[in-house]
C-alpha cells in the first residue's frame, strides 16, 4: 500500500505542471505599429449663469459627438484626427430671448508617452452657425430674429504623470487651454432691431489637476478603473468667450457672447476661477478596446455646470 501511494504521488506530481501548462491563459500578442486607434464620444452637459443681470443671467444645455482616427507609430507617439458636430441652446432666464449655436470643428490631437510621463495636446478650429429669437411679449411688433456666423480656435496641452502608491494611482497634471472666436455680430429684424458689432475674444486658462484611482485587475486582459479627480482653473480674461463645452471635449466649439463685453457686466462673466470634480469608470480590454464613462460638476462665483461623457476606443 505504501509504495502504491508513493507511486501514485510521483505520478501526480510529475504530471502536474503539463496541466497547468494547458490551462494557463496565453500572454497578449505583442502590439505591432502602427496601430490603428478609432475612437468616439458623445458629451451631454447643462448649466445656469444667476447673475441678476437680464442681458446674462441664463441657462443652457450642450450636446456633443466627436471622433477621432488615429495611428500609434510606436512605443511613445499617437497622432489622431478629430471631427467634431455640437449643439448649445442658450435661454436668457429674466428676458425672453434664444440663442443657438451649431458647431462643426475639425483638429489634431499628439499623445507622447515617455511612462510615467504623458503630454496630451489638442489643436483645433470650429465654425460656428448662430441664430437668436426674440419674442414679442406684446404681440404687437411681432418676434425679432437674426443669424450669423463664426469661428473659434483653441489649443489645449497638459502634461501629467501616473504615480502608482500601492493599489492606488495617482495623477496630478498640470495644463494650459487657450480659446478664441471671432463672432461676426448681428442685427436682428423687426421694429425695434438690436444690434451687437462683430468683435473678437480670446482667453487663457491655466489648469491643475490631481486623480486618483484604483486599478482592478479582472483577468490577464482587463482592468477596471474607478477614479475621481478635482481641478482648479483660472481664466486670464474677465470676458471670454461664454461656454463651458471644451472643458468637456478639448476642442473649439460651442462658444457665444451676449454683447459686447462691458455691456455684459462691469466685472468678470463668467468668473475667472473654476472648481471642477468629476469621477468616472473606465474598461481596459489589452489590447482590443476601452470603454469610459465621466460625470463632471464646476461652478464659479456666478455660476454652475455638470454633464456626462462617454467614451469608446477600439484599437486594431
Amino acid at each position: 500500500m505504501r509504495w502504491g501511494g508513493a507511486f501514485a504521488s510521483v505520478v501526480f506530481a510529475a504530471l502536474t505542471p503539463a496541466i497547468a501548462a494547458e490551462q494557463r491563459i496565453p500572454d497578449p500578442p505583442p502590439l505591432l505599429y502602427p496601430q490603428l486607434v478609432v475612437s468616439a464620444d458623445g458629451v451631454w452637459q447643462n448649466g445656469r449663469f444667476d447673475t441678476g443681470n437680464p442681458t446674462t443671467a441664463h441657462q443652457f444645455t450642450a450636446r456633443a459627438y466627436n471622433v477621432s482616427l488615429g495611428a500609434r507609430l510606436g512605443e511613445h507617439l499617437l497622432i489622431a484626427l478629430r471631427g467634431q458636430e455640437s449643439w448649445t441652446d442658450v435661454n436668457l432666464t429674466l428676458v425672453p430671448t434664444q440663442i443657438h449655436v451649431h458647431s462643426q470643428s475639425y483638429g489634431v490631437r499628439t499623445v507622447v508617452t515617455f511612462s510615467p510621463v504623458v503630454w496630451d495636446t489638442t489643436a483645433s478650429a470650429a465654425i460656428d452657425n448662430n441664430s437668436i429669437f426674440i419674442p414679442d411679449p406684446t404681440g404687437f411688433i411681432g418676434p425679432m430674429a437674426g443669424v450669423w456666423h463664426g469661428r473659434e480656435w483653441a489649443l489645449d496641452s497638459s502634461l501629467s504623470a501616473r504615480l502608482a502608491v500601492g493599489f492606488l494611482v495617482f495623477e496630478p497634471l498640470g495644463g494650459v487651454r487657450i480659446v478664441k472666436l471671432h463672432d461676426e455680430g448681428f442685427m436682428t429684424g423687426g421694429l425695434f432691431p438690436v444690434v451687437v458689432p462683430p468683435q473678437n475674444r480670446s482667453d487663457t486658462s491655466y489648469r491643475a489637476q490631481g486623480t486618483v484611482s484604483a486599478p482592478i485587475r479582472l483577468d490577464q486582459y482587463g482592468t477596471l478603473t474607478p477614479w475621481v479627480a478635482g481641478e482648479y482653473r483660472r481664466s486670464n480674461n474677465p470676458h471670454p468667450p461664454i461656454g463651458s463645452l471644451t472643458d468637456l471635449t478639448g476642442m473649439a466649439g460651442g462658444h457665444y457672447v451676449f454683447n459686447l463685453p462691458f455691456l455684459e457686466g462691469p466685472g468678470p462673466f463668467p468668473h475667472q476661477v473654476w472648481r471642477t470634480a468629476s469621477a468616472g469608470l473606465r474598461l481596459d480590454v489589452s489590447p482590443s478596446y476601452t470603454l469610459a464613462a465621466t460625470g463632471v460638476w464646476s461652478r464659479n462665483d456666478l455660476g454652475h455646470w455638470f454633464g456626462y461623457r462617454v467614451n469608446a476606443t477600439i484599437r486594431f
